[in-house]
Parts: structure tokens; C-alpha cells; sequence
């Protein structure tokens, strides 16, 4: 059996410019091993970002892989990978990215490609969206202005609601409502077993997040003052996300959405060739 390899290599020849900015291999992480674990066999590849055009934003991640192959042609995108976005520093910001291992026999990655996205939020540019009073509005969608994303709080008054509605199974009344309530109120019968394990003790806000939520960035909440809330941790199961406080959820309290705008995001392509494998 060969030895499992755990090999990191920092690397600076290969790079790509693009406009004002230039995109290097900063480093490989790779394992390359017969055993079937995740951590026997994968690798990781940081991307470096530098520039003037780059300090313009908060931070970094990679949008997505088009291409990805070693030198005997085998496919190296991993369907799985999903970037994530990483503080940017100082002039420079790192995009991490993952992909399957090269074939025993290679020694390069022939050719990466892909697209870079650089985040700055803000209100003006509709990066940043902040729901005041949102927990005076249980059970509607908190988010309309957001085509394919709908956002809804939910409460323990709401979901008894809910529940009650469901158990009583009234399709004709939900039916008679307008679209926007019609789609609402049956999104949240469908998915009300999905709350049995929540406490309700209001020291917490549960929503469901339910559509596309690839340009949702972050959710995070603050008080009147706006200062950023110091949570408690949070829990994510499919459509259903919980965050937790260490005190009652306020009427003054605002829900604030980071979301991938138009204006928010540069995309940046990418093509890098040739890169050496530890």
C-alpha cells in the first residue's frame, strides 16, 4: 500500500492577472493516499489575491470551478465544494478552494479555472438589508423585495397557529388567499414537524429561509442602537434556522441580511495553468 502523503507547498511563480488585480497559488495543501477516507485523500488550494482594486472590498471566495484537470485529463472539480466568503487583510485576501486529487501519475494541475468573487456590503449598494420590527411580523415573508428568497419569522404563538391549521386542514381557506399569502401560509403547514424540536423559550429567532439562498451571505441582528448582537450560537437543519441569544428577543431588536447585490459583488475570472503538485 503506498504511504499515505501529507505534503504542503507555498507557491508564487504561477499567477494571472486580471485588470487591477493579480491572482497567484499561495499554497497547496495535498493528500494522496489508496485509503477512501476525506482526509486521506484531498486538496486544498489557496488562491492570493493583490492589488490596489482589492483594498475597494471586505472580503473574498471563490464563485465557482469551470475547469479543473490534471495532466492525464482527469477532472478534478469536486461537486461538493462550495465557497465560502473570508475576511479580506490589508492589501491581499485569500479565496480557498477545494478539489478531487490527480491521478497517482500526475505531478500538475494542467488547468484551474473559475470566478472570484470580491464582497463590499452596504446599504446604498443593496448589500445589506436591515428588517426593523420584524418580530411584530410572525408568519409573512419578511423579505419581498428578494425575488427568489423568502425569509419568515416565526414564533411559539405563530407555529401553534400553524399547527392548528394544519391539523384542521383548511386547504379552501389557504387557497382563497393572495398569491403572496397563498404561497406563505402553505410553505409553512408543509414544514411545521420541522419546528417540533424548537423550545420557544424567546430567547431565541427562528425563521425559515426557504428559495435560492446561494446570494444570502450572512443573517445577524442588533439592538436599537445598532450594535451588533452577541449570539449564543445557531442551528441550520434544511429550511429552518435558529439563532440564539442570551436574552428575550426585543420588539426594537432589527434583523440585518448581507446579500449578494448586483452592485455588492465584483466577479473576477480566473485561468491558471500548469500548477505543480507537491
Amino acid at each position: 500500500m503506498r504511504a499515505k502523503q501529507t505534503i504542503l507547498l507555498a507557491l508564487f511563480a504561477l499567477s494571472f492577472t486580471s485588470s487591477a488585480q493579480k491572482i497567484t497559488v499561495d499554497k497547496i495543501s495535498e493528500n494522496r493516499s489508496t485509503d477512501d477516507g476525506y482526509f486521506s485523500n484531498r486538496c486544498e488550494i489557496d488562491l492570493k489575491l493583490t492589488g490596489d482594486e482589492v483594498r475597494k472590498y471586505k472580503s473574498v471566495k471563490i464563485g465557482k470551478i469551470t475547469k479543473a484537470v490534471d495532466q492525464q485529463g482527469l477532472d478534478l472539480i469536486d461537486p461538493e465544494f462550495s465557497g465560502s466568503y473570508e475576511d479580506i487583510s490589508n492589501t491581499a485576501a485569500i479565496a480557498k478552494l477545494k478539489t478531487k486529487v490527480a491521478s497517482r501519475k500526475a505531478s500538475v494541475i494542467k488547468e484551474l479555472a473559475g470566478e472570484i468573487k470580491m464582497y463590499n456590503p452596504s446599504e446604498s449598494n443593496g448589500g445589506v438589508l436591515k428588517i426593523k420590527d420584524f418580530s411584530k411580523k410572525a408568519n409573512t415573508n419578511l423579505t419581498p423585495a428578494l425575488i427568489d428568497t423568502k425569509v419568515i419569522y416565526i414564533t411559539k404563538e405563530s407555529y401553534e397557529k400553524i399547527k392548528k391549521d394544519k391539523e384542521t386542514r383548511r386547504d379552501a381557506e389557504i387557497q382563497k388567499l393572495p398569491k403572496e399569502a397563498k404561497e406563505v401560509a402553505l410553505l409553512l403547514t408543509d414544514l411545521v414537524d420541522a419546528f417540533a424540536y424548537v423550545d420557544f423559550s424567546g430567547k431565541e429567532a427562528v425563521f425559515i429561509v426557504e428559495g435560492d439562498k446561494s446570494k444570502l451571505v450572512d443573517m445577524y441582528f442588533e439592538n436599537a442602537a445598532g450594535k451588533r448582537l452577541d449570539g449564543n450560537g445557531s442551528m441550520i437543519s434544511g429550511d429552518v434556522h435558529v439563532y440564539y441569544f442570551n436574552e428575550t428577543i426585543k420588539p426594537t431588536f432589527k434583523m440585518v441580511l448581507q446579500i449578494e447585490s448586483p452592485t455588492s459583488v465584483k466577479t473576477i475570472p480566473f485561468k491558471l495553468t500548469n500548477i505543480d503538485l507537491p
